[in-house]
């Protein structure tokens, strides 16, 4: 008894976190049903529709309505759809069928409860439960399978007792499971918080050991470290546990260098690492582009054309390319592409891509052989390097800066702290708003804003007039990166951000704030700005002038307020590189973990405690503004007071997350230098405790969580799991002793790191993309007899064209090509709907003239930013084509009448190649 007792008052807390688990998982469990279908339609159908009880009197009122049912899209015959449905409401439910007259098979109709076994619903319980049907005939059985004739249109299967008529058991199984994942969960805590110094200690020693011998030796344990390490990743994780079969050279390369990087920074002494950090930094971006990585999703390609020539080798060497950044592949690097494969390389203004020449600046920030493109760093190499080398270089270069400038600004602010600068970089460097928008403009943004105020700083402080020189002149180059990159949606409160610093900057150094030699620097910043500014306008002010005169993006873009539960999406975070959410994608749902809201409470309290404006509070109080103005209605006011009316709330996210973030480690490192009062551990653990039950109270509100973490197996699992995970990093920063800060900082590298190490595939080459059968044979009829080429059926497949050097009509039009729209909208009566950034798909009517029917509309809006453009035969003379690419056969009359002829086809895709004459 009394072994008993003492294992009790020794493992209370782990006991409790037990008993919360089972309490609160269970009561989730126990909240939702999922009906599962695997149909087979004899012709097409778009949806299926599942209505379930809208809980009012059957006997008053239809129980079915609008505000209750699921909808999914037929994907193909054979398609598994799973539909997740309170329990409440799942006794009356009606699956509708579509609207054709059609043979209709259910293969499989299961009901799972999550607590009960899998039932499928056999014939004897299809019959017994679903007794109303409408426009249902001739319903048969064979084992479990149930064929039925639908006869109208509106035909469907509907019962006011479906759990009454089904029997369902416990599964013991899954309840087994359950328990045993969650005491193996806390098992996993208890030793980590036990053993961790232990472990620390151990690799220490190992590590000290290394740095005590010759520097090259270390230099050869961290290679040979690196190259075990690749061999175990490939011949043991990837080959064993993932099944990827064949061996990749260049695979095992990249894993080498990487983790021989990270070994270097692990047994070498940090001060020669901090000395020669460019250096080594170098070295890493020469192997780096020497292997030709990049994190490109370019692979999506191999999805759309499957015809690869025999020179073709695999692009994509890991993970999955991410059609959501169709931003990156589709339309910004074909135009990358287009610049250097073309006639006429890198010109500013690409006749190829507008019948009078497309600005390459505007249109996605193009490589252009101009003073201009000096703004941008990852540019540099289109212009001396082929171009599978120039994609990696701007790939690499721009991780590279990202990182060096995050640790700059850490190592300013952490006086020089060089492992907790790497550790804070590495946590900013994996957040998932970097890595899921990592081929855009934020991370041009940041190291620029980052690197401005490291040079300013030292600029301020020091006294050598050659490093002042150096220092002038990058600020004035990081100054136009900043400007350049063209963004304002993002540079406008990001700016306010960059600004709290640099004034904070200014009034710590308030001496040398304004004074002859300062007055200089500010006079060379604004002369040079100036001249690259009036460079950039005196080219560019057609193309701007008609951007911003557009439908879309135009002046002002809609303020949409962002959802009450927005910032709770964040905990799809961790999972969004395995399965994407359908209600918001993964990029615009990614945000930084500002480990709310522990937070506020822990920056407030330290706040009150040393009664002093640090600039870890500074900055909260700025995120926290942007995070208010981000909930509420526009306010034309504080618009123009910040500059904030081109921008809007879910871009805010990106900065105010940015600036907590900042806002957190600089707190770390105020509480890592100062001796301090360790926090209560009682009031800590019940805090923490609070915030658990409050996020989980908030969490079964929001029903697109919910649904996303009920349409993974074990989602309640994984989303109480992370609850405490998250939980308990929280209760380890509300301590707020070294032990704590360092437990929690080492737990929010791995949040970071799992959340966004799997979003980006690992890519070498751009095969994908030039090594088409149907690349190559358009590039050979061009290079034979150069024409304009028409593409249609997809605006993806148009820019992929482009990027063979080719002259081509439709496509990505980032800002309106003018002269096409007046050719083929002559009267202007569309001119609103191609008056936009668009995706045109511009095809021959299969009339000679246009005709306004429903089967051939002359121009039709799509959805947002897609058009479809019908044209006849003499306006595509008229636009000087010569050559057509398209998807579908063309009308055999108009081919015949027209002179066209079939050039190229190919058997395994369907794209053919026709030349006019």
């Amino acid at each position: 008894m009394k072994n008993l007792k003492k294992f009790i008052s020794n493992n209370v807390l782990y006991i409790l976190l037990f008993i919360l688990f089972n309490i609160i998982l269970f009561n989730f469990l126990s909240n939702y049903s999922v009906i599962k279908l695997k149909l087979q339609f004899e012709k097409t159908t778009d949806k299926i529709y599942l209505f379930y009880d809208n809980l009012k009197d059957i006997e008053k009122e239809y129980p079915f309505d609008d505000s209750n049912m699921k909808v999914k899209d037929v994907v193909s015959n054979g398609t598994t759809y799973e539909f997740i449905i309170p329990n409440k409401n799942v006794n009356k439910i009606r699956i509708d069928f579509g609207q054709e007259s059609q043979k209709v098979v259910i293969k499989e109709l299961i009901y799972k409860n999550m607590l009960y076994e899998e039932l499928k619903i056999t014939q004897k319980d299809f019959n017994k439960v679903f007794q109303i049907r409408n426009d249902i005939e001739n319903v048969n059985f064979d084992e479990n399978e149930i064929f039925f004739d639908s006869i109208g249109s509106d035909p469907y299967i509907a019962s006011y007792n479906f759990l009454e008529g089904i029997n369902t058991s416990f599964d013991y199984k899954f309840f087994l499971f359950v328990e045993i994942c969650i005491l193996i969960f806390i098992i996993i805590i208890k030793f980590i918080k036990q053993k961790y110094r232990k472990m620390l200690y151990f690799t220490a020693n190992y590590i000290l050991f290394l740095k005590k011998k010759s520097n090259l030796l270390t230099f050869f344990c961290c290679v040979i470290s690196g190259i075990c390490i690749a061999f175990i990743i490939e011949f043991f994780i990837l080959k064993i546990i993932y099944s990827i079969g064949s061996f990749s050279y260049l695979r095992f390369y990249f894993f080498s260098i990487v983790f021989s990087y990270i070994s270097i920074l692990l047994f070498f002494d940090l001060n020669k690492i901090v000395r020669y950090r460019y250096f080594i930094a170098l070295t890493l971006l020469i192997l780096l582009v020497s292997g030709k990585f990049s994190g490109s999703s370019l692979g999506f390609y191999d999805g759309m054309l499957l015809d690869n020539t025999k020179d073709y080798k695999n692009s994509t060497l890991l993970g999955t390319p991410r059609g959501i950044r169709g931003d990156e592949w589709a339309t910004e690097k074909p135009l990358y592409f287009a610049q250097i494969m073309s006639e006429n390389k890198l010109e500013y203004f690409n006749t190829n891509l507008y019948l009078k020449g497309g600005d390459m600046v505007i249109s996605a920030f193009a490589p252009v052989k101009d003073i201009i493109i000096v703004t941008r760093l990852d540019l540099l190499g289109f212009l001396f390097l082929e171009k599978d080398y120039a994609f990696s270089f701007y790939w690499n270069l721009r991780l590279i800066l990202l990182f060096m400038a995050l640790f700059e600004f850490f190592y300013l602010f952490t006086k020089k702290n060089a492992w907790y600068s790497i550790v804070f970089a590495t946590c900013i460097f994996f957040a998932p708003p970097i890595q899921w928008w990592l081929s855009q403009t934020i991370i041009i943004m940041i190291y620029s804003g980052l690197y401005f105020i490291v040079l300013y700083n030292n600029f301020l402080i020091d006294k050598n007039k050659y490093r002042e020189i150096f220092y002038s002149i990058g600020m004035a180059l990081f100054s136009l990166i900043y400007i350049f990159s063209l963004y304002p949606a993002v540079q406008i409160p990001l700016g306010i951000v960059f600004l709290t610093l640099l004034i904070y900057i200014s009034f710590e150094n308030r001496k040398e704030f304004f004074t002859n030699k300062t007055f200089l620097l500010y006079l060379f910043i604004l002369v040079i700005d100036a001249l690259f500014i009036y460079r950039f306008f005196s080219k560019s002010a057609v193309a701007i002038n008609t951007m911003m005169n557009t439908v879309y993006p135009g002046k002002n873009r809609p303020w949409i307020p962002l959802n009450w539960d927005y910032e709770l999406s964040q905990i799809v975070n961790l999972f969004t590189s395995i399965k994407a959410p359908n209600f918001l994608n993964q990029s615009e749902l990614s945000q930084f973990w500002i480990v709310f809201p522990f937070l506020p409470i822990v920056i407030i309290r330290n706040y009150f405690l040393k009664r002093k404006i640090t600039l870890s509070f500074l900055l909260f109080i700025v995120s926290s503004l942007l995070f208010i103005i981000s909930r509420v209605e526009y306010n034309f006011f504080i618009a123009r007071i910040l500059f904030l009316g081109a921008t809007y709330p879910v871009r805010l996210t990106l900065v105010y997350g940015f600036g907590y973030s900042i806002s957190l480690f600089l707190y770390l490192f105020e509480a890592f230098s100062e001796t301090r009062k360790e926090n209560n551990e009682k009031n800590s653990l019940l805090l923490s405790v609070i915030v658990f039950l409050m996020i989980l109270f908030f969490v079964s509100f929001s029903k697109n969580i919910l649904e996303y973490f009920l349409s993974i197996k074990i989602g309640l699992f994984l989303l109480v799991s992370f609850f405490v995970f998250y939980c308990y990093i929280g209760y380890n920063l509300l301590l707020n002793n070294n032990r704590s800060n360092t437990f929690f900082l080492y737990l929010f590298l791995i949040l970071n790191v799992s959340s966004t190490v799997m979003v980006n595939p690992l890519v070498s080459g751009t095969d994908s993309m030039f090594e088409k059968t149907l690349m190559k044979e358009i590039r050979r009829l061009n290079y034979d007899d150069n024409g304009r080429w028409l593409v249609s059926g997809s605006p993806t497949i148009a820019n992929l064209v482009a990027a063979q050097g080719v002259s081509r009509i439709s496509g990505t039009y980032y800002y309106p090509d003018l002269e096409l729209i007046k050719i083929i909208d002559p009267t202007g009566e569309n001119f609103n709907i191609l008056n936009q950034f668009a995706h045109l798909d511009i095809r021959l009517s299969n009339s000679n003239k246009l005709e306004k029917i429903k089967e051939d509309t002359d121009i039709r809006k799509v959805d947002g930013t897609n058009r479809i453009v019908y044209i006849d035969i003499t306006t595509l003379e008229n636009l000087g084509i010569k050559y057509i690419v398209s998807n579908e056969p063309l009308n055999s009359e108009i081919v015949k009448k027209n002179n066209i002829k079939l050039v190229f086809s190919s058997d395994m895709d369907s794209w053919k190649i026709y030349k006019l004459k």
